[in-house]
């Protein structure tokens, strides 16, 4: 019994080229979702770890 169908793409020279800027298009768009979601959830607030070494050796 079929249960799908097999389809192999034979990409030209354009095709492969815009198959590529979309595969760095969709990775550079979920990096930036994932890097939102961590901040969201633990916020970085830059070099903060000078500021508390400032405030400790008062």
């Amino acid at each position: 019994m079929l249960l799908a169908y097999v389809y192999k793409l034979k990409p030209t020279d354009k095709m492969e080229r815009w198959l590529h800027l979309l595969r760095l298009q969709y990775n550079f768009r979920v990096r930036e979702r994932t890097e939102a979601y961590n901040q969201a959830r633990a916020p970085v607030l830059g070099n903060c770890g000078e500021a508390v070494k400032s405030i400790t050796q008062r």
